[in-house]
């Protein structure tokens, strides 16, 4: 007699391994896809102008803490209400 324990692991490893293969082609596939992105002639403009664009915030980022440490912002007083309000109010 045969086990059958043994006749349902087998099926279940089968099946395991059949899902593996097509996750592994999936993943292959789609490495093959993203390099063809990432070498495309139109997409190198793409990753020039997003590098500018974070060297830009970089600098931005930089230069507000330096404005911050050179100067702090007021803590609250009449000035920061009016200019939350519109202006000073009559």
């Amino acid at each position: 007699m045969e086990n059958p324990h043994l006749e349902r692991q087998s099926l279940l490893l089968a099946r395991i391994i059949k899902n593996v293969d097509k996750c592994n082609e999936a993943v292959r596939d789609l490495g093959f896809h993203l390099d063809e992105i990432i070498h495309s002639p139109s997409t190198q403009d793409i990753i020039v102008a997003s590098r500018l664009f974070e060297n830009y915030n970089r600098n931005v980022a930089y230069n507000l803490e330096r404005i911050n440490a050179v100067n702090p912002p007021a803590a609250g007083g009449a000035g920061a209400k009016d200019a939350q309000q519109g202006g000073p109010s009559s």
